[in-house]
């Protein structure tokens, strides 16, 4: 707006709303301009006459999800920067900055969707593994299922069958288990991520036999109705 009427100047929530219209797109280049339109709000939020539009949790945890639904090549290490910069921003003063688990879990995502060469896949892999790490640190959330779920994801389309698949999986798993994680996300997952034989040993029932109501209600205590990857 040229006149420089308050009333008329965009504020974090119309920013917002167009960040989200690019995730939800299917414009082959969706998340370039929603990286454009956070990065236009963040720039009028450093002027003096800034009327408020600054950028939000939600601004960053949408962008990142319109990053984790692209094609573009080193995205996840294009989210994991968007979540260095979140973090230093709260760290500024921004309290709308606080990271929970959908923020973690978006980072997760784009890691397991990462695709391209070996050395992109290995990023993406060391890069998840960096954010789970973070997560269960982490002075603001925990991991839920869906953490322990799309990690799962991300050893299945990261790593091939082999030991070191086998080992984080165990690893993973015995770890849900103990956080009381385990719903049909992470079974279904396991299900895919693990060896048969692995999966039998560590559920203790066959895959095609296991169902989430006869795991021990222990393994599950903490599991939610609520999809948290989609609320902010």
């Amino acid at each position: 707006n040229s006149d420089g009427n308050p009333l008329c100047q965009p504020n974090t929530k119309t920013y917002n709303t167009v960040i989200a219209a690019y995730a939800k797109s299917t414009e082959s280049n969706a998340a370039i301009q929603a990286e454009i339109i956070l990065r236009e709000m963040t720039k009028n939020s450093e002027t003096s006459d800034s009327t408020g539009a600054v950028p939000d949790l939600f601004s960053f945890a949408t962008l990142m999800n319109a990053w984790g639904r692209s094609l573009e090549y080193g995205k996840a290490e294009k989210v994991f920067n968007l979540y260095k910069e979140m973090l230093k921003l709260h760290k500024e003063g921004n309290k709308k900055l606080r990271p929970n688990v959908v923020v973690y879990n978006s980072i997760l995502n784009a890691c397991a969707y990462t695709t391209g060469d070996l050395s992109e896949q290995q990023k993406a892999m060391a890069i998840a593994n960096l954010i789970f790490q973070e997560l269960y640190r982490s002075p603001y959330d925990t991991p839920d299922e869906i953490s322990f779920g799309t990690f799962f994801q991300v050893v299945q389309n990261q790593i091939p069958p082999g030991k070191t698949r086998h080992d984080i999986v165990d690893l993973i798993f015995r770890k849900c288990v103990e956080d009381g994680q385990v719903g049909q996300l992470v079974l279904d997952q396991m299900k895919v991520a693990a060896t048969s034989e692995q999966f039998e040993v560590l559920v203790g029932v066959d895959a095609d036999d296991a169902e989430l109501l006869k795991l021990p209600q222990e393994w599950r205590r903490n599991v939610t109705n609520r999809n948290r990857s989609r609320r902010q």
